[in-house]
């Protein structure tokens, strides 16, 4: 099976959306995981998740969830030294 039949079938399998819209939200999933377990700035963030840029993370994460990344950030991560895991606080249906 070439390259790009694996990727039509796993396209197909279930996904009503094409690749680039597959490739975004694994970019924005990036994203959130990172906003909510690391300090890093929204531009490093960005940068690490493949966008390229802050207004492009801002951009696909306001489509993806509703918020901006600062307030996904201080909605969903838990304060430093309230406990010892930092998974979020509330989970989104992704």
């Amino acid at each position: 099976m070439t390259a790009s039949t694996r990727t039509d079938r796993v396209s197909r399998a279930g996904r009503s959306r094409g690749p680039a819209q597959w490739l975004i939200q694994r970019r924005v999933d990036t994203a959130r995981r990172m906003l909510e377990t690391t300090g890093l700035t929204v531009e490093e963030i960005a940068d690490a998740a493949g966008f390229g840029s802050a207004t492009l993370l801002r951009k696909h994460l306001h489509a993806a969830v509703g918020v901006s990344p600062g307030s996904y950030r201080r909605t969903f991560t838990v304060p430093a030294g309230a406990g010892h895991d930092r998974r979020p606080i509330r989970g989104l249906a992704g």
